[in-house]
């Protein structure tokens, strides 16, 4: 569901984009919430937000 985001390489190794741009994000968190073994986890926290969060 997002082929750009996550490749294989060889049999076992993943390959994936771990800061997607907001076009492809979409894409990763449906490919997220559509894996039978739930076994792509996705880190919510936007770094825009974070540096708003962590100032004084």
């Amino acid at each position: 569901m997002a082929p750009e985001a996550f490749r294989m390489h060889g049999e076992k190794a993943l390959m994936y984009d771990p800061d997607p741009d907001d076009a492809r994000r979409d894409q990763v968190l449906r490919a997220a919430a559509a894996c039978p073994f739930q076994a792509i986890l996705v880190d919510q926290l936007d770094a825009r937000h974070a540096a708003v969060e962590a100032s004084p």
